[in-house]
């Protein structure tokens, strides 16, 4: 099912035989959406992509263009499919000679022309639309898919508002593969980690995970983890640390007494070549480990506890269908690309071909947590567009997640609809959160 459009019935469309011009801007997952939908509503003969040259004043969507003609030509079979070329998109006399030179060259007179106007800039989907309906007249249509809706709209057609993400369904692989990236890595399950999650969701639905959190934060943070490099990989580095700072090394000394019995509980069911503590419930000091050793025990427990197990509660959050349909989800995900950085979300969810990206911190702090709220909200614009929604987990309080969620409104533009700020009271109803997003 994932990555093929797929129509459940939405109607009986008159098949009739056109032309595809779809205007294409920086993101391709609109225009995929609109072709795909269209392909069900007419017998499509030919799909030009009209696409801007890269300048000085305006970026260039050739190479997007590329990649949507291989996916309509590989995911729809839609074989005749070609790319023009604007060398301005603002001024009218550039678009208006570029769209009739296509019409006296491609078009006969029982030609039939839909211009799709989603995509471009504002100046390419007002003039192309009128001069192509200046120049077609009845045999011209025109749509534009409505981000809040989900719906492609028609020009003089009564809105039907039929939720595509019912019908047009991408996987997060070819999601990423419309924006040129190759996914390196995802995650769908929980792990080796099961039984310490377990331990960790039952204090969440008890309400006691704020002990462990505090005690993390405190006492066993400092412990693993430094303020500039991250969690500690050397033995030797772990060592010293214990020693040699007074206040790590008096927590060290006695774990049974410094440490809640919620986080000896968390502790005691890390797995047996994962372990922190020893059978007696003391601190396990990698006196004859070598930096392997001790990474592959004591930093990946570390990593796990610092904030990978908040990343699986979510995960596991997210729901397997909504309304009959699946919604296909993963923690972890790594993209690449070679002329731009790495593409990494912590969680995400997928129904049909909406995007659901989501960001998570075990942090306390509102400086702390909104630099992860700005990078979700652009991540998921980037390869999601406007039909995205974005979350952010952490653990703030329920004052300082509105002033959070507030602050990340005004200073990106998303609304209340689109993103969301939950913290640790939210964590045993983030089902229900997603679900609101996902709506």
């Amino acid at each position: 099912m994932k990555g093929f459009p797929l129509h459940k019935g939405g109607g009986t469309f008159k098949k009739e035989v056109v032309d595809i011009v779809s205007l294409v801007g920086t993101n391709p997952l609109p225009v995929f959406v609109s072709v795909a939908r269209l392909s069900q509503r007419y017998v499509v003969r030919n799909i030009y992509l009209v696409c801007s040259e890269q300048s000085m004043t305006q970026s260039g969507t050739i190479e997007t263009g590329k990649r949507l003609k291989k996916f309509f030509q590989q995911k729809l079979g839609l074989a005749d499919c070609s790319c023009i070329s604007i060398s301005d998109v603002s001024r009218k006399s550039e678009i208006d000679l570029v769209i009739d030179e296509w019409l006296s060259k491609h078009t006969t007179e029982d030609t039939c022309v839909h211009l799709d106007y989603t995509g471009g800039t504002k100046a390419m989907s007002v003039h192309s639309h009128e001069f192509i309906r200046e120049r077609l007249g009845k045999r011209a249509t025109f749509s534009y898919l409505d981000a809040r809706t989900h719906s492609l709209f028609f020009d003089n057609e009564l809105p039907g508002f039929a939720d595509l993400r019912h019908d047009i369904f991408i996987s997060i692989e070819e999601l990423l593969e419309l924006h040129g990236y190759e996914l390196k890595e995802v995650h769908k399950e929980t792990g080796e980690f099961l039984d310490t999650l377990l331990v960790l969701k039952n204090q969440v639905d008890q309400g006691s995970i704020k002990r462990f959190l505090k005690d993390w934060k405190d006492k066993l943070r400092p412990m693993y983890k430094e303020e500039e490099s991250g969690i500690i990989q050397k033995a030797s580095v772990f060592r010293r640390r214990i020693e040699d700072d007074h206040q790590i090394a008096s927590i060290a000394k006695n774990i049974p007494a410094n440490l809640s019995e919620e986080t000896l509980a968390v502790l005691s069911a890390l797995p047996d070549d994962r372990k922190l503590l020893d059978g007696y419930g003391c601190l396990l000091r990698p006196t004859e480990e070598s930096n392997r050793e001790f990474r592959n025990r004591a930093s990946k427990s570390a990593e796990f506890l610092d904030g990978k197990w908040l990343e699986l509660i979510v995960l596991d959050a997210i729901p397997d269908e909504l309304e009959g349909e699946p919604i296909a989800s993963g923690a972890n995900l790594v993209a690449h690309r070679p002329d731009l950085p790495q593409f990494e979300l912590d969680v995400y969810a997928m129904r049909g071909y909406q995007l659901l990206a989501i960001s998570t911190t075990t942090h306390d702090r509102i400086p702390l947590c909104k630099s992860k709220g700005f990078e979700v909200i652009l991540r998921a614009r980037q390869i999601g567009g406007d039909e995205s929604k974005a979350m952010l987990v952490t653990c703030l309080g329920q004052p300082e997640c509105q002033i959070l969620e507030e602050s990340l409104a005004f200073d990106t533009g998303a609304s209340r609809k689109s993103f969301i700020v939950c913290g640790i009271d939210d964590l045993v109803s983030l089902s229900e959160r997603i679900k609101y997003l996902l709506e």
